[in-house]
């Protein structure tokens, strides 16, 4: 298993005090019930487990197996908090707790935390550098992944492979706005939407009247055939009642 960086260092001990009362000492600081949030429960475990590896280094399984005990939690689950919490500062976890963060934003994270992390490694970073430039990161991506349910992992890749780390240079997600309820809205008025004059709708009432007349005194007229005349006879009144509603009569030309 690999061992984790302490970054959040204590003062140590006096020379002589050490073993098990040293242990349980650190472990008491450990709540035995339920955290507030998940990011509480991985700060504690962090705190403390950084806390004691500063004084028992080369006795790493042993911290866990005991803080798993304290926790009434399975050696697994530590190991996952550790994991979850490698490389970030206590302002950094602070932070996530204020924001009350859940377990499912530090696994959608956890992937893109790894890459910069290895290389930052591999640019030889000093662990409180990598610590403070992955605390960053973290920080960005919660927000990220709060409004938009994802995380872009290529940009955060991107910025760590730069020369030149700028994590604000990044663009901060927003939240898209939603887009306003669209009303239907009339057409611009054109030459052939003007406003009716008064002979215009004497003249279509005319019309329409005349053609009715015909077929209703047209003897051989097949039923069928004047039913279906009269309908299209009706529909092309009905639209054009509808448009007559929707004009307002030019100035001297009044309905009445």
């Amino acid at each position: 298993m690999e061992k984790d960086h302490v970054i959040h260092k204590r003062p140590q001990n006096p020379k002589g005090e050490s073993g098990n009362k040293e242990l349980e000492s650190c472990l008491e600081k450990l709540p035995l019930g339920g955290s507030r949030s998940y990011a509480e429960e991985i700060r504690g475990i962090r705190l403390v487990y950084d806390e004691i590896n500063q004084e028992r280094p080369d006795r790493d399984e042993e911290i866990r197996d005991s803080i798993a005990k304290r926790k009434k939690r399975t050696v697994g689950f530590i190991d996952i908090c550790l994991s979850n919490s490698e490389y970030l500062t206590e302002r950094c976890l602070d932070k996530l707790v204020d924001k009350n963060e859940e377990h499912d934003f530090f696994v959608e994270s956890q992937k893109t935390k790894r890459q910069i992390q290895k290389l930052f490694i591999e640019q030889g970073l000093s662990t409180e550098d990598i610590a403070e430039r992955i605390s960053e990161a973290i920080l960005l991506m919660r927000t990220e992944f709060r409004q938009t349910g994802k995380i872009n992992k290529k940009e955060y890749t991107k910025m760590a492979k730069s020369e030149n780390w700028d994590i604000k240079s990044l663009q901060k997600p927003s939240i898209k706005p939603r887009k306003p309820l669209e009303y239907w809205t009339p057409p611009k008025e054109t030459a052939e939407q003007r406003p009716f004059q008064r002979s215009e709708i004497k003249q279509k009432f005319e019309a329409m009247l005349r053609e009715m007349s015909s077929f209703g005194n047209a003897p051989d007229i097949e039923p069928a055939v004047f039913e279906q005349k009269m309908r299209e006879l009706f529909h092309s009144t009905a639209r054009f009642l509808c448009q007559l509603s929707q004009k307002v009569p030019r100035e001297g030309g009044e309905i009445k």
